[in-house]
């Protein structure tokens, strides 16, 4: 019974392969008819149609090695459509770019596509309050002081879409060595912008930016990894307002009583909590432990007893913005 069972399924897959092809087919033939068409050249992803030719063709081998032949000859007609469109993407049948050289119109296409990478992003993310988001997408850039051209460009291209004029320049100069840009300032304009309230949606999407944003310099440095971990642990929290996150906050003890005043001076709004072993002004909550240690060292290097603790329970959504100059 189970063989005839397995008969019948091999038979169906290979009956399959008529399907496969004939979405080949009608794929390739729209494509074909249009491939004299600059706009139909430039609207292929060379890039993408590669990365399919390249795992297309692994799965070809690694079917064939196990004598799968079906997925071999199913994988074989994508490999064969990833190669026309591939040669389509490149324009080679573009009218003027008959004579030029395939590997030579490769390239062209691939910079024309790099050109276009944040396209996407960018109709997807429109956000109500795109000068705050641009602020915090150049602070991200600048944190470990140093403003790569490519992270330049690529928050440029956001500005531009968004009619926004930046002042490179001015923002350079204002947050320049003398005036970095702190782990906390950047923190309090995330919190900003989510008390306006923003879709979940455009919140996500900023989040995808961010990632894209550290990584697009090839180079991820300790401080940006620091800050977006935390960045990203706010927009988590903001999406779902889980109340299983793991929160952090910093316990600060004062030593005297002339300490506790200074605290309370520097940050009124502040009250006593009771934790293990006494009570302590609680700062936070804070989404990476890491950061939070960071934000502790500070208040340490004032002299402030301060520990970093695991919260039991959220107190705030988001938290409320430091106008500590401790930070």
């Amino acid at each position: 019974m189970f063989e005839t069972f397995k008969t019948i399924i091999s038979f169906i897959a290979y009956a399959s392969l008529g399907f496969t092809f004939m979405e080949v087919y009608l794929t390739l033939n729209k494509l074909w008819k249009r491939r004299h068409e600059r706009k139909v050249a430039e609207s292929i992803s060379i890039t993408g149609k590669f990365i399919g030719f390249f795992t297309s063709t692994v799965f070809v081998l690694n079917f064939s090695f196990s004598q799968h032949w079906q997925g071999a000859i199913n994988a074989f007609f994508w490999v064969f459509a990833a190669i026309v469109q591939i040669f389509i993407g490149a324009g080679v049948w573009v009218a003027g770019q008959r004579k030029i050289g395939f590997w030579t119109l490769v390239r062209k296409s691939l910079r024309l596509e790099r050109k276009e990478a944040a396209d996407l992003a960018k109709s997807f993310f429109r956000p109500s309050q795109a000068h705050k988001v641009i602020g915090i997408l150049s602070k991200v850039a600048l944190i470990d002081e140093v403003l790569d051209e490519s992270e330049k460009e690529f928050i440029q291209q956001f500005a531009e879409s968004w009619n926004i004029h930046f002042d490179w320049e001015e923002f350079t100069r204002q947050n320049g060595q003398d005036n970095p840009i702190t782990f906390s300032e950047l923190r309090d304009s995330m919190v900003e912008y989510l008390y306006t309230l923003p879709p979940i949606d455009q919140v996500s999407q900023l989040g995808d930016v961010l990632n894209m944003l550290v990584r697009i310099d090839g180079v991820i440095s300790e401080e940006e990894e620091l800050v977006l971990e935390e960045l990203m642990g706010l927009i988590k929290q903001y999406e779902d307002d889980d109340p299983s996150t793991v929160l952090y906050s910093i316990a600060i003890v004062p030593q005297s009583k002339e300490q506790e005043e200074a605290i309370l001076r520097t940050m009124p709004t502040l009250h006593k909590s009771e934790v293990a072993g006494g009570h302590a002004f609680l700062v936070g909550p804070f989404h990476s432990r890491k950061y939070a240690q960071i934000v502790c060292n500070k208040y340490r290097m004032h002299k402030c007893f301060s520990v970093v603790v695991e919260m039991e329970e959220i107190l705030d959504i988001v938290p409320a913005v430091s106008n500590s100059k401790l930070l």
